[in-house]
Parts: structure tokens; C-alpha cells; sequence
């Protein structure tokens, strides 16, 4: 039975490492990329490439998901610009900055392009700085997914991703920590894990996104469940 595909808002919480990008933006300007993207994944499936998987534009001043929406709307019916843009909290040390995290440009070369068009909607940048330590990201994003039992969904658009609910809230710093007792004691320890939540009709759920490539319907049925009991550990410890 073909599960139907949803489309659901929600977010992601994950840490990276960040570095300012110093050519092909616009002078002045802070950009920053993350060039790898699943940290905890250790595999060889991951293709090698010069040019960063996604950018963040870092604004001068607060921004939202909706005003973040409108403005790449607005630049890719003028523009043609191919890119898929959403609205990103960066929490860098003791900074909290917002910016727009871009995926699919045509070529990096175009990062600067792309800047300048959203100046013309009134867009202002945060001044360039030395940025290169890891930090928190929290990504307001549209998911497309398959719910293949209740609290589990598979990714539409990308194949090494999976989602699974969590029956309570977990905070950042006890989440790496529940993860790193998980990789310990499960079959399958190469992925990464992310935080996040759904905005369903039904209920807000608090997920786990998990990346990775070749494994993802094993650890489906491997680590809910695992979470879970690692999970109690923790908290009854």
C-alpha cells in the first residue's frame, strides 16, 4: 500500500560547524557555510565537493519564517533563481543571529547574485566576520513525508532520511548525550541524528531526524524503540 505523502511544517535543531565564506558573496557581507552537513555520519556515501550543500545569508536584523518565505518567493518568480531558501537560527557561542539558509543555487558563483536581488526587497546583511567553530541550527522548513506507522515518516525527497517521534521533550545537551548511548548500544551506529518538531492537526510531535544513506528502513525498526529506553535511562538515572 502506497502511504500518501504529507506535507508538514515544522523545524530542525542540529550543530555544525560554521566558517565564514570570503569570495563570491557580496563585499561586506556575512556568509556562512556548512560544507558537512551530517557530522555524527562517519560512511563513504557522502560525494566530496568544493562547493558548500548549503549557505546561510547572516541578517542584520531579526527575522521571521514567513517574511524569510515571502522574500525568496518574491526572488524566484522575478529571478528564475532555482534556489530553496528558509528562515535559520544560528546560536554561535553567546550570539543568536538570523539568517537564510539557501539550498540549491546553480553554482556557489551565484551566492552573490542572489544576495543582491534580495537588497532590492529591502534585505540587509550582517557585516562580514571571522566565523569558524561549530554551532546550533535550528531550520524552519516544509517536509514532504510518507507516514509509515503512526509516529515514523520517511523522507520524499531524500532517501537516506528518516523521522520518528519522541514521547517527551529533550533538550540539545541531552540529546547528544542519549545519542551517544545510543550509537553504543545499537546494530547500526553510522548515522546522524537531529532534533526537531511537526506542526500536525493532531498534535505537536517532538522528532528525531536520522541520516543514513543504504540504511534507513533497518534503523527504522531498530532505533524508536532504542531512544526510548535510553531515554528513561537517562532521565531515572
Amino acid at each position: 500500500m502506497e502511504h500518501p505523502v504529507l506535507e508538514i511544517s515544522g523545524f530542525i535543531l542540529k550543530k555544525e560547524f560554521l566558517s565564514t565564506i570570503r569570495f563570491n558573496v557580496l563585499e561586506d557581507t556575512l556568509v556562512l557555510e556548512n560544507k558537512k552537513p551530517f557530522p555524527g555520519y562517519f560512511g563513504n556515501n557522502l560525494p566530496d565537493t568544493e562547493e558548500p550543500r548549503s549557505v546561510f545569508l547572516v541578517l542584520q536584523e531579526a527575522a521571521s519564517p514567513e517574511l524569510v518565505g515571502r522574500w525568496i518567493a518574491t526572488v524566484k518568480k522575478r529571478e528564475k533563481h532555482t534556489c530553496y531558501g528558509n528562515y535559520a537560527e544560528l546560536i554561535i557561542g553567546n550570539e543568536v543571529f538570523s539568517s537564510i539558509r539557501v539550498l540549491g543555487l546553480d553554482c556557489f558563483s551565484r551566492i552573490g547574485e542572489l544576495q543582491g536581488t534580495l537588497q532590492k526587497e529591502g534585505v540587509k546583511f550582517r557585516k562580514v566576520r571571522p566565523i569558524e567553530q561549530e554551532g546550533l541550527i535550528k531550520v524552519h522548513k516544509t517536509f514532504l513525508l510518507q507516514e509509515t506507522e503512526e509516529g515514523k515518516y520517511l523522507d520524499v525527497k531524500d532517501n537516506a532520511k528518516m523521522y520518528f517521534t519522541l514521547s517527551r521533550f529533550i533538550s540539545w545537551q541531552d540529546f547528544e548525550a542519549i545519542t551517544r548511548q545510543v550509537k553504543n548500544n545499537c546494530r547500526n551506529p553510522v548515522f546522524d541524528a537531529a532534533l526537531g518538531g511537526l506542526y500536525r492537526y493532531r498534535g505537536y510531535e517532538d522528532i528525531v531526524r536520522i541520516f543514513s544513506p543504504h540504511q534507513r528502513e533497518a534503523l527504522m525498526k531498530e532505533l524508536p524503540g532504542l531512544y526510548e529506553v535510553v531515554m528513561r535511562h537517562h532521565y531515572n538515572s
